[in-house]
């Protein structure tokens, strides 16, 4: 049960980072814009999720909109962020790179793939420590029960 759910996992974190990947790499091309109304707004371009906001923080009852572009732009690898006092209202934005959601998301799947990958034979399957000429039944790094005695 658990193997199986790492297996999962593992493959689930793949597949939503290549997809990520895929994003990050077609935001340098294109831009989509999309939003509720005029008080919020997702953009994605050159490489980096906008998140924007106009305060006070209600739904707005205007409908949903989104925008496609072809935008050449060079991939920018910074964070940003503001919160702005305007004479009409406030406004905000963050700016997260698509690299930190790459990472977010890929080292904990590149993870469960180097912890899944088989040992060799003669090797302790919970630790690695060379068994080959043990004569006990345990693992005498990590206390694991040996398959097969003097491999």
């Amino acid at each position: 049960m658990k193997h199986e759910l790492a297996s999962k996992c593992r493959w689930a974190g793949t597949v939503v980072t290549a997809l990520w990947l895929a994003i990050w790499m077609g935001s340098a091309r294109w831009t989509c814009d999309a939003g509720l109304g005029r008080s919020y707004a997702v953009s994605l371009r050159s490489g980096r999720l906008w998140v924007l906001w106009d305060e006070p923080a209600r739904l707005p009852t205007a409908e949903a909109w989104w925008e496609w572009q072809v935008n050449p732009q060079k991939v920018q690898w910074a964070f940003a962020g503001r919160r702005t006092q305007w004479h009409l209202g406030r406004y905000g934005y963050v700016v997260i790179p698509f690299w930190s959601l790459l990472l977010l998301g890929g080292v904990p799947t590149g993870w469960l793939w180097y912890r899944d990958r088989p040992r060799s034979p003669g090797l302790c399957s919970r630790c690695g420590y060379d068994l080959r000429g043990a004569r006990h039944a345990v693992c005498p790094e990590c206390g694991a029960v040996v398959a097969r005695v003097g491999v």
